[in-house]
């Protein structure tokens, strides 16, 4: 009966104030019935960079010197708050509003059983019916991906169920999503903003201990 949903991977670290910026983030706009985190790895949601050196997403490992939470603080501090709306958001965690779910109903488990392509899926149903995907761009939740599977076991699933994404909605739909999740200047703005401040973190820290 709770107006808000959230799913979860069991291969998270969940950060301070983490749920309440993702809350935020809905509330904002009435139409927006998906919302999901920045992270280390969260295919287009991730920070501070997306691509890794071998042109796979990025695993986004911490700086010297800060943890999940300093990271976390971080990002809040750098943010624009700015919610980004996006085709597609990682289903590694996502807040979803209860009015989408009786709208547009649950995850395709028949067609997507594996845990990759069902989120697509209900993204794409989600912006069918008309509701809005959004990013939280002020929270960070840390992600410990390919715990579930190999990085080769997940690369042979998401080759499977990206056939099945293209077969349940058709690939221009999808074609266009992607190219906005690449080109969206919001999180572009965002990563730069992180990056500058993981560039100081160092500075800022050697002030703070001179003063103490």
């Amino acid at each position: 009966s709770a107006p808000y949903v959230a799913l979860l991977n069991s291969d998270t670290v969940l950060t301070d104030w983490w749920l309440d910026r993702l809350v935020a983030c809905a509330e904002s706009s009435p139409d927006t019935g998906v919302v999901g985190p920045l992270s280390n790895t969260a295919s287009w949601q991730s920070v501070p960079e997306v691509f890794g050196p071998e042109g796979d997403w990025s695993s986004n490992p911490l700086p010297d010197g800060v943890d999940v939470e300093g990271m976390a603080a971080l990002v809040a501090a750098s943010s624009a708050r700015l919610h980004p709306r996006l085709p597609f958001l990682n289903g590694f965690c996502l807040l979803l509003r209860r009015s989408l779910l009786d709208t547009v109903g649950t995850l395709d488990e028949e067609t997507f059983p594996f845990g990759y392509g069902e989120e697509n899926d209900l993204c794409l149903r989600a912006r069918a019916a008309g509701f809005a995907l959004a990013v939280a761009d002020d929270a960070y939740v840390f992600h410990a991906q390919s715990r579930s599977y190999s990085d080769q076991r997940r690369r042979q699933l998401v080759a499977s169920t990206d056939r099945a994404l293209v077969s349940k909605h058709g690939a221009a739909v999808i074609s266009r999503g992607v190219e906005a999740c690449r080109n969206d200047l919001a999180l572009l703005g965002s990563r730069s903003r992180l990056a500058a401040a993981i560039r100081r973190a160092p500075e800022l820290e050697a002030i703070r201990q001179q003063w103490e």
